[in-house]
């Protein structure tokens, strides 16, 4: 699979909620290295560990975060501001849970629909706590170099979010 038809899968998740993968798609999926960092990512997550995504992103500008979400360009290299990033989103969610239901991988991409929940506790986004218990998704794409991810873009259904946490 060329990484156009991934994304156009990938774009195919986030929007139409695809229930179920070819068998081709979810033998290769399951078995990527790709979808085998995502695991990593998520187990690092949910144990708080973050410095568990230094073995999971790459260092310095080797790595790059193309989300507008983590922040606009600084000098803090894009790994850390990305720890730093979710280390907020942890303070605010304290039970953040990360799961995933979907992962396209080929070659040196992976595509992945991740599932965060939590009871929101502390200031996230300009809302002040609500303790509400909320689900969000986002969806992610990422590029791998040297086993490590390298390139990471993604959506955040920061909308959902939001109207959860304001009604």
């Amino acid at each position: 699979m060329n990484r156009r038809k991934l994304i156009i899968n990938a774009c195919l998740v986030a929007t139409s909620g695809i229930a179920a993968l070819s068998s081709k798609m979810a033998a290769s999926a399951t078995s990527s290295p790709g979808v085998a960092l995502i695991d990593r990512l998520v187990e690092g997550i949910n144990s708080r560990e973050l410095s568990k995504l230094d073995q999971i992103y790459a260092a310095g500008s080797a790595y790059s975060n193309h989300q507008v979400l983590v922040g606009a360009p600084s000098s803090i290299p894009a790994r850390e501001e990305f720890k730093s990033y979710l280390a907020q989103r942890i303070k605010a969610f304290p039970d953040i849970t990360l799961s995933y239901d979907v992962a396209f991988a080929s070659d040196d991409m992976v595509a992945v629909n991740l599932i965060w929940r939590g009871t929101h506790k502390g200031d996230y986004l300009g809302i002040a706590a609500t303790s509400k218990k909320v689900t969000w998704n986002s969806t992610d794409l990422f590029r791998i170099k040297n086993g490590l991810f390298s390139d990471h873009w993604g959506a955040v259904d920061l909308y959902g979010l939001e109207r959860q946490l304001r009604s």
